[in-house]
């Protein structure tokens, strides 16, 4: 990726910090409030991009690896569904 590859986690924690320092420098207290609240914002947004991207692969990882899931998916609900319905009758004629 970038420079964030070969940083490690003591010092990207360390370059945060002195990131915040500086975009702190002269900025009154509800301006510091704003900016870091944009900035987690934005890092709100990228963990939800980072997490939809994950599932997609994920998904597309699991269709390639059994691509009949979803139709033994749907068979095993339709067979759920006729021994509800199966039991539901059943029931009906137990009642009356």
């Amino acid at each position: 990726m970038l420079l964030i590859d070969a940083i490690g986690p003591n010092q990207l924690a360390i370059l945060s910090a002195l990131i915040a320092i500086e975009l702190s420098e002269g900025k009154t207290i509800n301006e510091i409030n704003v900016i870091g609240d944009f900035l987690i914002a934005i890092g709100s947004v990228m963990t939800t991009i980072a997490a939809q991207q994950q599932n997609q692969q994920e998904g597309q990882q699991n269709q390639e690896q059994n691509p009949n899931a979803q139709e033994q998916q749907s068979s095993n609900m339709q067979a759920q569904i006729q021994q509800l319905q199966e039991q539901l009758e059943e029931l009906k004629k137990r009642i009356g």
